[in-house]
């Protein structure tokens, strides 16, 4: 499989678990942001969907119409999609206006046989069904509201990672256990929604944060009081900070947006998510997500809470950076520069790629190639003096003079020229054979030369290889 190619179920050979479908769902509330620890729930759904041929969906949970924006939708969507995890059902654009297709062109704007996948657009399906609890005698109106009676009886909950566990009744809970299903506002809550749209989509198995433990016994008497067995139940562990504390929206890292701003490669991210509560026998940390799929299980995932190591996360990023192919570090690198507000469109294909090969291996992040490589791709380079004074050696003045040349005939740019001579202190007999030489071996797209600059952070750069320019 190519570098960056996406799965389809068909890429593996198991199709079921005891007979049965495997559907899993990612189901966020867009309320601003694709928390990591959502990125890496997202994830594992989509693992598991994958290693087990099954059915990856997407599910968005925007009742809360005070908080829930297109544009909150959309950075879930684009998260995910850059994370590389494709979904077999659900929306392909953010807005929740529109059913199957946008009105004025016809494009779809949602796949799958079980939508709308916007619960917004369910409310006709949880009426139905607040109705058949009603007339089973277990669900009521209470002061406006509507109300579910409960069990009295102990829930176990089979998990698949946790283990059985059995929820006690508070003693609240042992005064009167029943609970609001339906606010007094109409608005149906989130423990009645969830469940009726795990129950119509089908869904075998929930794979969500353990945060979500204390609400299962109600969503499995919910369940059962529909007459259908619930899914199978699998609660990942938390990801916290280094410290130990819950990773709240403040802290740095905790939105999937950092990553991509900060020039992280997604493979990279994927690698290191996967490792937050989980690991490959071997207890290799380089792992790509095509090994993954195949290895990872459900019972496999850890018991205890993942601590974020952002220090290890900028290490992998480096592994992965350095071990890219060129054509795929050119396709993270191009946009990275573009951000910082370097236009390398302006440059001929070959000079872009050339530049960029001094740079890989260089830096750790993509955002840091502005700073390291960004000269390449300027008008005027302003260098500091005293750096200047120390490394603008003789010989580094000519090779210098080499890469102005050589870049000023394969840009074919009108007006100033840049020479030899232009290159600061440098003196044209210092290197006038050498420089000759390299300049026309370089011209005829044969040559290699180099060159020693300074730009950003104070630095010197070095380019090893500027052939075919042209």
């Amino acid at each position: 499989m190519a570098e960056g190619d996406l799965y389809s179920p068909s890429d593996f050979n198991e199709s079921s678990i005891n007979g049965m479908k495997v559907r899993v769902r990612f189901a966020p509330s867009p309320t601003g942001f694709l928390h990591i620890g959502g990125a890496r729930t997202a994830l594992f759904n989509w693992l598991y969907a994958r290693h087990t041929a099954g059915t990856f969906i997407l599910r968005v949970e925007d009742t809360d119409v005070a908080r829930n924006t297109q544009e909150a939708v959309e950075v879930i969507l684009n998260g995910l999609r850059w994370l590389g995890l494709d979904w077999d059902e659900g929306p392909l654009v953010g807005s929740s206006r529109c059913d199957d297709q946008t009105p004025q062109r016809g494009v779809p704007t949602s796949k799958g046989a079980h939508g709308p996948y916007f619960q917004s657009q369910r409310s006709g399906i949880y009426q139905r069904r607040v109705q058949e609890l009603k007339d089973k005698g277990l669900a009521y109106d209470h002061e406006g509201a509507v109300k579910f009676k409960m069990t009295r009886e102990l829930v176990v909950i089979p998990d698949l990672i946790v283990g059985d566990v059995t929820r006690e009744l508070t003693d609240r809970e042992r005064l009167d256990p029943d609970f609001v299903i339906v606010r007094s506002d109409g608005q149906p809550v989130f423990h009645l929604v969830n469940v009726i749209d795990d129950l119509e989509m089908a869904i075998t198995h929930v794979v969500r944060g353990e945060d979500h433990l204390s609400n299962t016994a109600k969503h499995i008497a919910l369940f059962r009081a529909f007459g259908v067995e619930p899914p199978k139940y699998a609660h990942i562990p938390l990801i916290l900070n280094p410290d130990g504390t819950k990773m709240s929206k403040r802290d740095q890292g905790a939105s999937l947006t950092y990553y991509l701003e900060e020039g992280y490669a997604p493979e990279a991210v994927v690698n290191y998510l996967c490792l937050l509560g989980w690991s490959p026998k071997d207890n290799r940390e380089v792992v790509p997500v095509q090994e993954v799929v195949q290895m990872f299980d459900l019972p496999q995932v850890l018991r205890h809470n993942a601590r974020f190591d952002m220090d290890k996360l900028h290490w992998m990023n480096g592994e992965y950076v350095r071990l890219m192919s060129n054509e795929r570090f050119y396709e993270l690198a191009i946009p990275a520069l573009k951000r910082a507000g370097f236009d390398t469109s302006k440059f001929p294909s070959a000079y872009v790629k050339a530049a960029l090969d001094t740079c890989k291996g260089k830096k750790r992040l993509f955002s840091e190639l502005a700073d390291y490589g960004g000269f390449y791709f300027v008008e005027e380079v302003i260098y500091d003096t005293e750096a200047a004074a120390k490394d603008f050696t003789s010989e580094n003045r000519c090779l210098i003079g080499e890469l102005l040349e050589g870049n000023s005939e394969a840009t074919g740019s009108e007006g100033r020229r840049a020479r030899a001579s232009d290159a600061p202190g440098l003196h044209r007999q210092d290197c006038r054979a050498k420089s000759v030489s390299s300049a026309r071996s370089a011209r005829q797209g044969t040559g290699a030369g180099a060159a020693r600059t300074g730009a950003g952070s104070n630095q010197m750069k070095t380019i090893y290889r500027t052939q075919n320019l042209q």
